[in-house]
C-alpha cells in the first residue's frame, strides 16, 4: 500500500486539484442560486398575490363607495321624498323610474329597494311590493336575515350589511346568494324617514377574488368588521369559517401583512389586507407547499442538475487526468524497462523521470556535441529574428549569439536589401560567399535566408557610422554587381540607416525596404539610401494638366504629342520628392487617362489595330520607366485607332449633336446625359468636341434654338405666352422671363406687341 501511494503521489495530487477546481465553482453557484434566485422568486410570488389581494380591496371599496353616493343622491332627490312617492299612482310610477335609473347606473347592483316609515309599500327598481309579500312571497330569506330585514324596514336605524345565502326569488327552487346593504335616509342624520336597500349578488364579488389563488387551491375570504363572512372563493362550512376567523386574529411573526402560520401542525401562508373605507378584512390562506410548489420544483431541478454536473465533472476530470497522465506513466515504464537505468526506489513518477533525465544528461555528452552540429541552422534563425526585431531578453540573446559564433565585433550595423526589378526568378538560389566581400576589422557581412525568394538581405557590421565611407559603398556595389552577373538580371539595392546596437537592426531593415520601394521614382538598377530619401524636401507637384493634354492627344490620334506628354509626365514624376503612396496614385492616374479615353470614345478593345491588348501589364511595374513602356504600347494602338476617326467623323459628330438637340429641344425633360448615351459617347467628350468645332457650348446652342422658337411663336401665333414658353421646352416661367429680358432687353409680352406693331405698319 505504501509503495502504491508513493508511486502515484503525483497522480493523486492532480486528481485532487481537478476535483477542487470542479467543486468550488459548483459550491459558489449553488449558494448564488439559493441565496438570490430562489429567495427572489418566493418574494415575487408573495408580492404578486398581495398586490392582487389589494387590487380586489380597492375595487370593492370603489363599488361600496358608489352605493354610499347613490344613497345620498336618493335622499336629495325631490321625486323620492315620503310625501312625493305617496301622492298618486303616477308618482309611484315616477319613483319606479328614478330607482331603475339608479340601479342601472352600476352593474354591481342586482336590485334597489326604497322603504318609507309607516308606508306599507316597498318601492323597487323592478316594481312595488307589499311588506308581507316582499318578505314571504317575492323573496324568501333564512330566518335570522328575515327578522333583521323586517325590523329594519319597519323602524329604520343605522346602516348595516349582512350576507343572505340561499335567497329564493318568487318561490322558485333555484336560490341565489346575496349581500344586503341597508342605508338610512338621509344618511348620517338624526331624523330618518326611510331605508335604501341594495341587493348585490355574491357572484359579483366572488368573480373579483376567484383568480387570486386559483393555481394553488387556496382560499380567499372577505370578512366584515364583526368577522362575518361577506364572500369567499369557495364554499366554506362553519368549522372552516371558525378556523379562518381564528387564523385572522392570530399574531404570527411576519413582515408587513404576510404571515407564516402553523395550524393543526400544517404550515400556511396567509396574506391579509384591511380596508380603510369600511374596516373589512381580505385574507388569503393556502398550504405553504402548494403556494411555493413552483419554487420547490425549481429547487429540485437545481439539485438534480448539480448532482448530474458533479457526477459528469468527476468522470470528465478522471478521464482527462488519465489521458494527460498516460504519457508520464509510459515514460516511466520505458525508463524502468531500460536495463541501463539505475533504480531510484519508490519515488513518484515525476521525481523518477527527473532523476532519469539528469542521469542521461550527465552521462551522454555526445548529445551536446550533436546539438553543436546544428549551429549553422541556429545562426540563420537568429539573424532572421534580429531582422524582425524579436528580441526579449538581451542577456539571453548575447548568450545565443555567442554560442552561434555571431560575435558582432564591430560597433555599427546596417541592412542592405537587393531585389530584381521585373523578374520572378529566385535570387536566393544565386550562390555567394560573405567572406568574399568581408574587410577584416572594417566590415563583416552576414547573409540572411528565409525572406522573399526575389530578395537577398545582408546585415553589415561596420567600423564607422558614416554611410558614405568608400569601402562600404564599394562593398555594396560589389555585392550588387556579383548578383547581377550570376542572375543575369537588373538589380536594385535599398540601404537602411546605420545604428550602434544590434537591437536596432530591425529598424534598419524597415528603412532598407522603404528605400528599395523608392525605385519606383528613382528607377531600377540603383543603390538607394534611405537617408537621402528622408532628408529631401517634399514637392507639391501635380500632373493633372499634362495628363489632360495627353488625353486630348490620344483622342486626336497624335502619337508624337502623346509620347511627348507621357515622357514629360513620367520624367517629372521620377524627379519629384513625394510620398510613395502619392507616387503610386499618380502612376494609376496615368493608367486611368488611357481608360477614360476608351470610355469616352466608346472604343471596343478588340477593334484596336493590335487586337485585344494585355491589360494586366499596365499594373505590373516596379519603376516609372516600366510604367511608361507599358502605357506607351497600349496608347499608340489607341492613337492609331482614333486617328482614323478624325476629320469627317468629327463633322458628322457635330451634325449628329445638332440634329439630336433640334429634334428634342421642345422636351422639358431633355438633358445632355441622355443624349450622350443615345450617341454612344460620354457627355464631357461631346461637350468638348462641340465647343472645339463650333465655338459654342451645347447649352448655348440649345438656348439659341429654344429662344428662336419662342420668338417665332410670339410673333406669328395667338397662343398664351405661358403655353409658348412650355412648348419651347421651358417649365420655369419666372426664370425664362429673366433670361429673355437679358437677351432681348424686354419682356415676352412687350416683344409680341412690338413685333405685331411692326408687322401691321408694314
Amino acid at each position: 500500500m505504501k509503495e502504491l501511494l508513493i508511486r502515484n503521489k503525483t497522480f493523486f495530487k492532480y486528481l485532487l486539484s481537478y476535483l477542487l477546481l470542479l467543486i468550488l465553482p459548483l459550491a459558489v453557484m449553488s449558494y448564488l442560486i439559493f441565496k438570490n434566485i430562489v429567495v427572489e422568486m418566493e418574494r415575487q410570488i408573495v408580492t404578486a398575490n398581495m398586490q392582487m389581494l389589494a387590487q380586489v380591496r380597492n375595487t370593492l371599496d370603489k363599488k361600496l363607495a358608489s352605493l354610499d353616493k347613490i344613497a345620498v343622491e336618493i335622499s336629495l332627490n325631490p321625486q323620492l321624498t315620503p310625501y312625493q312617492v305617496s301622492q298618486s299612482s303616477y308618482s309611484q310610477y315616477q319613483t319606479y323610474l328614478e330607482l331603475k335609473k339608479y340601479a342601472n347606473s352600476d352593474g354591481f347592483i342586482y336590485q334597489l329597494f326604497l322603504c318609507m316609515n309607516k308606508d306599507p309599500v316597498i318601492y323597487s327598481s323592478t316594481g312595488n311590493y307589499s311588506m308581507d309579500g316582499f318578505l314571504t312571497q317575492s323573496f324568501t330569506f333564512a330566518r335570522p336575515v328575515q327578522d333583521q330585514l323586517a325590523q329594519t324596514l319597519q323602524s329604520p336605524g343605522s346602516r348595516w350589511v349582512t350576507p343572505a345565502p340561499n335567497v329564493m326569488i318568487n318561490g322558485l327552487h333555484a336560490s341565489k346568494n346575496f349581500i344586503l346593504f341597508a342605508y338610512p335616509l338621509p344618511p348620517d342624520k338624526n331624523y330618518v324617514y326611510g331605508t335604501a336597500l341594495f341587493f348585490v349578488a355574491e357572484s359579483e364579488i366572488k368573480a373579483m377574488i376567484f383568480d387570486i389563488l386559483a393555481d394553488y387551491g387556496g382560499t380567499t375570504v372577505i370578512l366584515n368588521q364583526q368577522g362575518e363572512l361577506i364572500a369567499s372563493s369557495r364554499e366554506i362550512d362553519e368549522d372552516d369559517l371558525a378556523s379562518i376567523r381564528n387564523l385572522s386574529v392570530m399574531q404570527p411573526e411576519h413582515t408587513g401583512n404576510t404571515a407564516n402560520l402553523i395550524y393543526d401542525n400544517k404550515a400556511y401562508i396567509a396574506n391579509i389586507v384591511h380596508s380603510g373605507f369600511n374596516d373589512w378584512s381580505y385574507l388569503t390562506l393556502v398550504p405553504k407547499e402548494k403556494y411555493l410548489q413552483e419554487v420547490l420544483s425549481i429547487k429540485r431541478s437545481v439539485y438534480e442538475g448539480i448532482a448530474i454536473v458533479v457526477v459528469a465533472g468527476i468522470l470528465a476530470a478522471f478521464s482527462f487526468l488519465l489521458l494527460n497522465y498516460v504519457p508520464i506513466r509510459k515514460l516511466r515504464n520505458i525508463l524502468e524497462g531500460n536495463q541501463a537505468s539505475p533504480s531510484y526506489g519508490y519515488k513518484d513518477d515525476v521525481s523518477f523521470i527527473r532523476h532519469a533525465i539528469q542521469n542521461v544528461a550527465q552521462s551522454n555528452q555526445e548529445l551536446v556535441d550533436r546539438i553543436g552540429q546544428h549551429k549553422q541552422y541556429v545562426r540563420s534563425h537568429l539573424l532572421l529574428m534580429l531582422l524582425r526585431g524579436h528580441i526579449v531578453d538581451e542577456n539571453e540573446w548575447r548568450f545565443l549569439l555567442k554560442e552561434s559564433d555571431l560575435h558582432f565585433t564591430l560597433p555599427y550595423f546596417l541592412v542592405v536589401i537587393i531585389a530584381a526589378d521585373t523578374s520572378k526568378k529566385a535570387l536566393m538560389d544565386v550562390p555567394d560567399s560573405e567572406m568574399k566581400w568581408t574587410r577584416p576589422g572594417k566590415m563583416d557581412i552576414y547573409r540572411v535566408e528565409g525572406f522573399d525568394d526575389r530578395k537577398v538581405v545582408y546585415i553589415l557590421n561596420i567600423v564607422s557610422d558614416t554611410g558614405h565611407i568608400p569601402f562600404i559603398e564599394s562593398g555594396i556595389a560589389e555585392i550588387k554587381a556579383y548578383m547581377e552577373a550570376q542572375s543575369g538580371l537588373k538589380l536594385s539595392a535599398g540601404v537602411g540607416n546605420v545604428y550602434d546596437s544590434w537591437n536596432d537592426i530591425s529598424k534598419s531593415m524597415v528603412e532598407a525596404s522603404s528605400a528599395l520601394d523608392y525605385r519606383l521614382l528613382r528607377g531600377g538598377g540603383q543603390i538607394i539610401h534611405y537617408a537621402k530619401i528622408a532628408d529631401s524636401t517634399p514637392s507639391n507637384w501635380q500632373p493633372y494638366e499634362k495628363l489632360h493634354m495627353m488625353s486630348i492627344s490620344i483622342e486626336s490620334g497624335n502619337v508624337q504629342q502623346m509620347e511627348y506628354m507621357l515622357t514629360e509626365v513620367t520624367e517629372q514624376l521620377s524627379q519629384q520628392n513625394i510620398p510613395l503612396y502619392m507616387a503610386r496614385y499618380y502612376c494609376f492616374e496615368i493608367i486611368n487617362t488611357l481608360m477614360k479615353v476608351v470610355r469616352d470614345l466608346n472604343i471596343r478593345w478588340e477593334h484596336l489595330p493590335g487586337g485585344m491588348p494585355d491589360l494586366t501589364k499596365l499594373a505590373q511595374f516596379e519603376t516609372v520607366e516600366q510604367l511608361k513602356t507599358n502605357v506607351y504600347e497600349i496608347g499608340i494602338n489607341i492613337c492609331h485607332y482614333t486617328s482614323k476617326r478624325i476629320g469627317s467623323a468629327d463633322r458628322d459628330l457635330v451634325e449628329e449633336i445638332k440634329e439630336h438637340i433640334a429634334s428634342n429641344f421642345r422636351d422639358q425633360n431633355f438633358n445632355f446625359s441622355d443624349m450622350a448615351e443615345a450617341i454612344g459617347m460620354s457627355s464631357p467628350y461631346l461637350s468638348r468636341s462641340f465647343r472645339d468645332k463650333t465655338g459654342l457650348t451645347m447649352m448655348d446652342y440649345l438656348t439659341e434654338l429654344r429662344m428662336k422658337e419662342v420668338c417665332d411663336q410670339l410673333a406669328n401665333s395667338d397662343k398664351l405666352i405661358k403655353d409658348v414658353i412650355h412648348d419651347a421646352g421651358y417649365f420655369d416661367i419666372a426664370s425664362f422671363n429673366k433670361k429673355f429680358k437679358k437677351l432681348y432687353g424686354t419682356s415676352p409680352s412687350n416683344y409680341r406687341t412690338l413685333r405685331r406693331t411692326i408687322r401691321n405698319e408694314s
